[in-house]
């Protein structure tokens, strides 16, 4: 087989995990594992940020300080599946290292098509700031983050105000934004799994920002961008583009790509243990807790 025609069939294999109802149930239940004795972290589990089911976060903190930073995480799927509580790995070990965490769920297609997932997330973050510290969330700047469809919804409200001014806030919602594994260009009209979650073009909601790399800019917050070289559902190309048009818009933006990984390693690496897992910390912490962008 042809390296060409391998990459074809990991792609379609990839994508058959993402749309397929089966599969989406054996992969809960792996990353519902990855959380089982990861401690050093406090967690308040679905706390509700709406009055939708799905309008839910778990958030978690450090034990024994004050957080250092604050995340809130955007969890993908391609915009069909995942689910918050298969992330607890990322938000026990993010808060065992000093963080406060937020892994908010959000609504599904085909609950709704976008742009709603999007507006959750907005919804979600100014949620926090305006009644997080009830909660004991920090009352200071956080970073959005997200993997895959998590990080194009993160990297949507994190760069176009117009998600989070539906909601009344007129401010900065996020001072950084990180994506692993990010699609943030993209036409869903040539793609058969984009085309029924983003709808034709001729519908209303195209009049929002779709594509993050539409939204960059010098006055926007600084992003770190993370992509496997071997990423065969969603191309490294596609974080390359989104470097090299952020730093053309005068943007501050780091783009980091992890050789030999695939799509999924990056996110996995968040759990002490998994390869990759301390030089994936070291960026977010350089990032997160310095404002390394260089």
């Amino acid at each position: 087989m042809s390296r060409s025609s391998e990459s074809n069939l990991q792609r379609k294999i990839e994508s058959f995990v993402v749309t397929n109802p089966v599969m989406d149930v054996a992969r809960k239940s792996m990353f519902a594992t990855l959380g089982v004795g990861v401690s050093g972290a406090r967690d308040v589990l679905d706390v509700a940020y709406g009055r939708l089911p799905q309008q839910k976060m778990d958030l978690y903190f450090p034990t024994g300080c004050e957080p250092m930073a604050s995340v809130v995480f955007v969890h993908g799927g391609g915009w069909r599946t995942g689910d918050k509580r298969e992330y607890r790995y990322l938000g026990r070990s993010l808060a065992a290292r000093g963080y406060a965490v937020a892994v908010v769920g959000y609504r599904l297609f085909p609950e709704v098509q976008f742009p709603g997932f999007v507006y959750d997330i907005a919804q979600a973050c100014v949620f926090l700031h305006e009644r997080g510290a009830s909660l004991g969330w920090p009352n200071k700047p956080f970073v959005l983050a997200g993997h895959s469809a998590g990080a194009h919804i993160a990297s949507l409200v994190g760069l176009s105000p117009v998600f989070a001014a539906a909601f009344g806030w007129d401010a900065p919602i996020a001072s950084g934004v990180i994506g692993l594994s990010g699609p943030y260009s993209f036409r869903p009209e040539k793609d058969p799994v984009m085309q029924p979650v983003f709808g034709p073009r001729e519908h209303s909601q195209w009049h929002a920002p779709m594509c993050p790399i539409d939204c960059v800019g010098s006055d926007k917050p600084p992003m770190l961008l993370i992509h496997g070289t071997q990423d065969t559902l969603i191309s490294v190309k596609v974080a390359q583009r989104m470097y090299q048009r952020a730093l053309e818009a005068g943007q501050s933006v780091r783009y980091e790509s992890l050789e030999g990984q695939g799509h999924y390693l990056p996110i996995l690496a968040f759990r002490p243990g998994v390869r990759g897992h301390h030089h994936l910390m070291g960026l977010i912490d350089s990032f997160c807790l310095i404002g390394d962008v260089a």
